[in-house]
């Protein structure tokens, strides 16, 4: 102890009471109370607190306290102090407090009392707490408690003493946890709970710091990431929850109200909070190909924020749906390992998500179609559960057919992949049998053998032409469905003769059965819910209920009915109705069901010559809406387009910006058709009366 210098003797003095507290403490309230002031009132104490003010000043507070209705603002790092001494005699007082209290304020400052001590069991504290005692704490600001030892721990690992670095670091994963527990029990405060770690996240984060060389940076970084991660887990799963009420969890206090994603639509557009998802995502798929990480199911906050705010997540990481791709066929490497299935399945469910707003990205890239073969072989032959087979097969098949657009290199490297190929040929004999597919993979093998016969010198692919008997009994359904057509035209073209009756969806460029969806959800007309949350807290979370007049606009209560009605529904609630009519007629499903269906047309050249526009504005006015009251949605790789009321594209996760989705209608008085192409960056096209021929 010689060589210590004054100050770390103290410390070490006072780690000494704070074992002996430790050993005395475990019998009862009182004699834990009694041991430690013992300690604290020793002559052994008295002197070294004396000498410790002889050549220190006053420790300041560790911990800052936050009225309720209080922002957080993270402690300077002027308030910050070395954890030794003064985190030991904390250590002292932590040990001393009673834990068996009932009241808010008692365990508020029992907490505030273990954050300041970086006490060993901080993590726990939530565990031990009843549901209410853990909705009071967390409502009555204890959030901002745990969030400021989170900025004063991130403070210490980066700038702190070498020797305390290990320490703060342990702390710091011990404090994200408690983090996370709390959200878990209680919603109260989830927006300010995820305001507060997204305004710690630059202290700690650096875009690429959890891929580079081991230093305190990638340690807050990992933690920061991992604690955001399974914050926006938490809120998505509570935020598809139908109850209003938290009770579903057990853990939970009945007094607890839980939020939508919609509520944290602001503070998840943060570019940086994209980009250190994507690499936290990137990490662990490394770390578990090296086998570093145990074999369970994954978390993904990348796929909260690819469903929420995709364009947010493409501008921050441009690269991603190639880096997704790479991923895929790294995780080849661990195919004999059950636990690659789930994540194999995030990995095609990030992707496809991805691609519904960017499929440009996904069309120029020619190893695409192997690698979302191999994720989707690799689940179906790991014995995975039905569902989840069924699940990943819709992924895949959504992907090919994204892929599939004629021209594109995906396309081109698909028609020559025989594995691909065999794996359409499958699903397309489940299809013949009576499964269920949103895309047709019959119709989307004719469309690849189609644009095979189109090139100069090409045929049929050997992979299709081995499965002629599937294509025989496809061709044997009733002669109206969409697999009947498709499967004459593969049967013919598979006994080598030329088709007799032409293709079946000519003019368009690409199959209706085989086309994707378009549109992404759907959301209330009025405030872009996907439910209400205006119950007061009792009942459920009602489903969105459709307009009586037009059985088209859909709302989440009745307030939000009467807002559109003052809107604008007024007027365009019969146009509405009569535009559903004339969408159904032919058609097995509704008129509001039949107007979201996808709708083929020539988008191919310059879209100057487009010769649909005209045709479909006259259509518009004719069932009396204006054109501004509608948005066309159009992917021109597919030849694709849906015709999407205003009202209800402008609340969607990817919709383009209001500031460039209403300039078009600043000219011609609003009487201007616009067409946005699935792309990203976005692009809109907009026709004015004279292009549309309108009188």
């Amino acid at each position: 102890m010689g060589h210590l210098d004054l100050q770390s003797r103290m410390s070490h003095r006072a780690t000494h009471f704070v074992a002996l507290a430790a050993r005395r403490a475990p019998r009862t309230t009182s004699e834990r109370t009694r041991s430690a002031r013992r300690c604290i009132g020793s002559p052994s104490h008295t002197r070294w607190h004396s000498r410790y003010h002889e050549r220190c000043p006053p420790p300041p507070t560790l911990h800052r306290r936050f009225p309720v209705d209080a922002s957080f603002s993270p402690p300077s790092l002027a308030s910050k102090v070395s954890p030794s001494p003064s985190l030991a005699l904390r250590a002292l007082l932590y040990v001393a407090m009673p834990r068996h209290r009932s009241s808010a304020t008692a365990t508020r400052d029992h907490i505030i009392a273990a954050l300041s001590a970086d006490a060993p069991d901080v993590d726990d504290l939530a565990q031990r707490l009843t549901p209410a005692q853990a909705h009071a704490a967390w409502s009555g600001g204890v959030w901002a408690d745990v969030a400021s030892a989170l900025a004063r721990l991130v403070d210490e690992v980066l700038t702190g003493p070498l020797r305390h670095r290990t320490f703060s670091t342990m702390a710091l994963g011990r404090t994200c946890s408690l983090f996370s527990a709390f959200v878990v029990r209680c919603g109260c405060c989830d927006g300010e709970a995820l305001a507060a770690l997204l305004q710690i996240l630059p202290t700690g984060y650096a875009p690429g710091c959890l891929s580079g060389p081991a230093d305190p940076r990638q340690l807050t970084g990992t933690l920061l990431a991992g604690a955001v991660q399974e914050v926006l887990v938490i809120l998505s799963r509570r935020g598809m929850t139908r109850p209003l009420r938290m009770s579903a969890n057990p853990r939970a206090s009945s007094a607890c109200l839980r939020t939508t994603m919609d509520d944290h639509a602001e503070a998840l557009d943060d570019p940086l909070l994209a980009r250190c998802m994507a690499d936290y995502w990137a990490v662990l798929l490394a770390r578990y190909v090296d086998g570093a990480v145990s074999p369970q199911v994954p978390e993904c906050g990348l796929l909260v924020l690819s469903r929420e705010v995709p364009r947010t997540v493409l501008d921050a990481q441009p690269t991603l749906i190639a880096d997704l791709i790479e991923s895929l066929s790294v995780l080849t490497a661990c195919l004999r390992q059950p636990s690659s299935v789930s994540y194999f399945a995030r990995s095609l469910t990030l992707l496809s998500t991805l691609a519904a707003t960017a499929p440009g990205h996904l069309r120029r890239m020619s190893d695409a179609p192997a690698a979302v073969t191999v994720a989707a072989s690799a689940i179906a032959s790991m014995g995975a559960q039905f569902e989840e087979h069924e699940a990943s097969a819709r992924l895949a098949l959504s992907l090919y057919a994204v892929m599939a657009a004629s021209g594109s290199p995906s396309a081109v490297a698909m028609r020559a992949h025989a594995p691909s190929l065999e794996l359409l040929a499958r699903w397309a004999a489940a299809e013949v049998v009576g499964s269920n597919f949103q895309v047709s993979p019959t119709a989307l093998c004719a469309h690849l053998v189609v644009d095979a016969y189109r090139e100069r010198g090409g045929g049929m692919p050997a992979a299709l032409a081995l499965a002629r008997v599937t294509w025989e009994e496809a061709a044997a359904n009733p002669p109206s469905s969409a697999v009947s057509s498709a499967g004459r035209l593969l049967a013919t073209l598979a006994a080598s003769r030329s088709p007799t009756g032409g293709i079946p969806w000519a003019p368009a460029t690409f199959p209706p059965s085989a086309l994707p969806p378009i549109l992404s959800s759907v959301r209330c007309w009025s405030c872009g819910s996907q439910g209400s949350n205006l119950t007061g807290g009792t009942g459920e979370l009602p489903r969105l209920r459709r307009c009586s007049g037009c059985s088209v606009a859909r709302v989440c209560s009745a307030l939000c009915h009467k807002a559109l009605w003052r809107e604008d529904h007024r007027r365009a609630c019969a146009a509405w109705k009569a535009w559903a009519i004339a969408a159904g007629v032919g058609r097995t499903v509704p008129g509001h069901v039949a107007m979201y269906v996808a709708q083929s047309h020539g988008l191919g050249g310059d879209w100057r010559a487009w010769t649909w526009p005209p045709a479909l504005a006259a259509g518009v006015e004719a069932a009396g809406l204006a054109l501004c009251d509608v948005i066309v949605v159009a992917d021109p790789g597919l030849g694709a387009l849906v015709v999407v009321p205003a009202a209800e594209y402008r609340w969607q996760r990817d919709a383009v910006p209001a500031v460039y989705r209403e300039k078009p209608l600043e000219k011609h008085g609003g009487r201007v058709l616009r067409v946005i192409l699935r792309a990203h960056p976005p692009t809109i096209r907009s026709f004015g009366p004279v292009s549309l021929r309108l009188t």
